[in-house]
């Protein structure tokens, strides 16, 4: 017998709804193995990040040629676009915000019985710019101590010292940084180095990507900086 409630009076459910339940549990933890299925195949979607070389350009996208193929391009509606500049240390203004990829040393005890003030060496890049958000540093990087400091430069002409808060940063007044700039779509012409992240999509004959991050690049940065500045 059934109660007004629905339940049987041994206070369980009919065996129609029982069912449904059981159905509904069993396709959750099939449609979860498919899933996992997919992903294990390789068919899940990952994301592209990486660097090539801009073909045409149209209002909606552009051609991209890559290590990994040519792809048509197209623009996710949240897309970032900004511009890696170079200057020079001495042209950072005075309290600028740095990033600076480099082995940070601790004051050290100085042979006249005082203490050496912390320094930065062995420096692969110096950047700066809003919205930088510094990648892991590499593996080989990272065994040598180095490692990403961020802070305000100074800069000292008549000691000839370069300051990154207190510590002092072996890495000249005139030496190459980065400098990061909000860009719009424009700058993305054929022919320039772009860095791109995206999620792709068609087939190996036609690939497609939909890019939600796009930086394009000062053409005397040097290749080897590429892993330092955007994750891998």
């Amino acid at each position: 017998m059934l109660r007004r409630d629905g339940q049987g009076t041994d206070g369980m459910k009919p065996a129609a709804e029982r069912r449904a339940a059981w159905i509904a549990i069993l396709a959750f933890v099939l449609a979860g193995a498919a899933g996992v299925a997919r992903a294990a195949a390789g068919d899940e979607p990952k994301v592209l990040q990486t660097v090539g070389v801009v073909g045409d350009v149209s209002d909606t996208g552009f051609k991209w040629k890559t290590k990994s193929g040519s792809w048509n391009v197209s623009y996710a509606s949240t897309c970032a676009i900004s511009r890696y500049g170079i200057a020079t240390v001495a042209d950072l203004a005075q309290g600028a915000t740095v990033h600076v990829l480099g082995r940070p040393i601790e004051s050290q005890p100085s042979s006249g019985g005082g203490k050496l003030p912390p320094e930065i060496t062995q420096v692969q890049v110096v950047v700066v710019g809003q919205g930088f958000d510094p990648p892991p540093v590499p593996q080989k990087l990272r065994d040598n101590k180095l490692q990403w400091v961020s802070g305000s430069i100074h800069l000292r002409p008549k000691e000839k010292q370069v300051l990154v808060d207190r510590a002092v940063l072996q890495y000249g007044p005139t030496k190459q940084t980065i400098v990061i700039e909000k860009a719009e779509k424009s700058a993305i012409a054929k022919g320039v180095l772009l860095f791109a992240m995206g999620l792709p999509a068609g087939e190996k004959k036609d690939k497609e990507l939909t890019i939600s991050r796009a930086s394009v690049l000062h053409a005397e940065i040097k290749p080897e900086l590429h892993a330092y500045l955007f994750p891998q």
